[in-house]
């Protein structure tokens, strides 16, 4: 099946990354395309200083928890104040490529089952789930 992993952002950079609390509504998933590993992706995220976050990276192997689920994550592209950075999880999905079919079939079974792993810990959340895509908070979803 997969690993999962906890990599936790340090809280020297949380009024960068993660500078608020929050109750979460959402899960917002993005497909970054991107050819690093899940955990290669947390600690690069980890390492800068730009506000870009997120609360997991998974890829087609494993579920990494960066950020807790009741602070926010800078990732939807809407704003500081924007709905799905202030009430959004951020679940990044990284697909390998050069084996894209194959890695996306397993990243998203992955993030499916880390998305039920975080709605496990948060009933509220579990009860109100909605799954949106970055593009729809960006505004220019469909």
């Amino acid at each position: 099946m997969f690993a999962y992993k906890e990599i936790l952002m340090p809280q020297s950079k949380y009024s960068v990354k993660c500078p608020y609390a929050m109750t979460p509504k959402f899960i917002v998933v993005h497909n970054t395309a991107n050819d690093a590993s899940a955990e290669s992706e947390v600690k690069y995220m980890e390492s800068n200083n730009n506000a870009t976050s997120f609360h997991y990276a998974v890829d087609n192997a494993t579920v990494v928890k960066a950020i807790p689920e009741n602070r926010n994550a800078f990732h939807a592209g809407d704003g500081v104040n924007g709905k799905g950075n202030r009430y959004g999880v951020a679940d990044s999905d990284l697909t390998k490529r050069k084996k894209m079919r194959r890695s996306l079939s397993q990243t998203y079974l992955n993030s499916t089952v880390g998305i039920y792993h975080t709605s496990k810990n948060i009933k509220t959340f579990r009860e109100n789930i909605v799954l949106t895509e970055h593009l729809i908070w960006a505004g220019i979803g469909f």
